[in-house]
C-alpha cells in the first residue's frame, strides 16, 4: 500500500524498484567528483597526516584537482577547485585564504595555457604536475618564513617536504596517465 503510494505520487523519484530490489539512480558527475575530492581528501588527512603525526607533507589532492583542471570546463573545474581548497582551508591550520589563493592562481594558469598544450601526450603531464606541486610548496614556504619570520629554519626542515611531494607526483602521473577517459564524456576545452 505505501509502495503504491510513493510510486503514485512519485514522491521519491530516486528510488527505482526493479526485481524487488530498492535501487538508487546514480550520481550525477558533478556530485561524483566531489564525492571523489573528497574521498582523496579523507585519505590524505586520515592515513598520510595522522600516520605519521602531521610529519609527512604529502599532497594527495594537487595531482587530481590539477586534472580537473585540465579535463573539465572552465566553469565546473573552478567549482571542483573551490570545493577542494574549501576541504583543505577547513582542516589545515595556515593563513586565511591560503589555498583559496595559491590554487586559484594555479586554476588561472592552468585554464591559460591548456589550449595551446596538446594533453593527449604524456609528456606536459609529466612536466606539469611536478611544477604545481613545486609551485604550491613553494607558497607553502614563502607564507609560513613570512609568518614564523625565519626563511633558513624553515626551508632547511621544508626541503624533504619539497622533495616527497614531488616524487609522490611523479608516482601519480603514471597512474592518471593510465586513465582511460572516453573522449566522448570529456567537456569542451574552452
Amino acid at each position: 500500500m505505501i509502495y503504491n503510494f510513493i510510486k503514485k505520487n512519485k514522491a521519491l523519484d530516486f528510488i527505482n524498484k526493479s526485481n524487488d530490489v530498492f535501487q538508487v539512480r546514480s550520481l550525477s558527475p558533478a556530485l561524483r567528483e566531489i564525492l571523489i575530492i573528497y574521498i582523496i581528501f579523507l585519505l590524505q588527512v586520515l592515513f598520510v597526516w595522522v600516520f605519521s603525526h602531521y610529519s609527512l607533507s604529502i599532497d594527495l589532492l594537487c595531482p587530481w584537482v590539477c586534472f580537473l583542471f585540465v579535463t573539465k570546463s572552465k566553469a565546473r573545474s573552478f567549482f571542483l577547485g573551490f570545493v577542494a581548497t574549501s576541504f583543505l582551508e577547513a582542516q589545515l591550520v595556515y593563513p586565511a585564504f591560503f589555498f583559496y589563493s595559491s590554487y586559484f592562481s594555479l586554476w588561472l594558469f592552468t585554464t591559460t595555457m591548456r589550449s595551446y598544450v596538446s594533453w593527449k601526450q604524456a609528456f606536459p603531464w609529466v612536466i606539469f604536475l611536478p611544477i604545481a606541486q613545486f609551485w604550491l610548496a613553494f607558497l607553502e614556504i614563502l607564507i609560513l618564513s613570512l609568518k614564523l619570520n625565519s626563511f633558513d629554519v624553515l626551508l632547511f626542515n621544508h626541503n624533504s617536504s619539497i622533495l616527497i611531494r614531488i616524487l609522490v607526483t611523479f608516482v601519480a602521473v603514471p597512474l592518471f596517465l593510465k586513465l582511460r577517459i572516453d573522449m566522448e564524456t570529456w567537456e569542451e576545452f574552452s
